[in-house]
């Protein structure tokens, strides 16, 4: 699901096959989309409230920082970013890294995105969870 992070009105929901490589609001045509998960209307709200300068907590402060973090990253890197943003794992650092990398073709990219995966599922068990 992408939101608007310039109006906050604008909301679409893609799947990665679908989504177009060049990707504007439809209302305000800002590209500053963030990428979140259909089910977090949290995120919905937080947006709601930086934009009408509300008071936030401590806690909606730093997601919105992530969700500026991903809004930035998807600005820049587009469907990539997408894509790196859904291998399980790989938060916004680690597609930071991937995506900041020369890599000269896309079997390159998956590749990384795949040895990010593993790494996390080889260390998750060490985790206090």
């Amino acid at each position: 699901k992408l939101i608007c992070l310039n109006c906050g009105e604008w909301k679409g929901i893609y799947t990665l096959k679908e989504l177009p490589e060049d990707i504007r609001c439809k209302k305000c045509k800002a590209k500053l989309l963030t990428i979140v998960r259909p089910s977090n209307l949290k995120a919905e709200k937080i947006i709601s409230k930086y934009l009408r300068k509300s008071k936030m907590s401590k806690e909606e402060e730093n997601e919105f920082k992530k969700l500026l973090a991903k809004a930035t990253l998807f600005m820049v890197y587009g469907k990539r970013a997408a894509v790196a943003f859904s291998v399980r794992g790989v938060g916004i650092e680690g597609a930071k890294r991937i995506l900041a990398r020369y890599l000269r073709s896309e079997d390159e990219f998956f590749e990384s995105l795949l040895e990010a995966q593993k790494t996390f599922l080889r260390n998750r068990k060490f985790w206090k969870i």
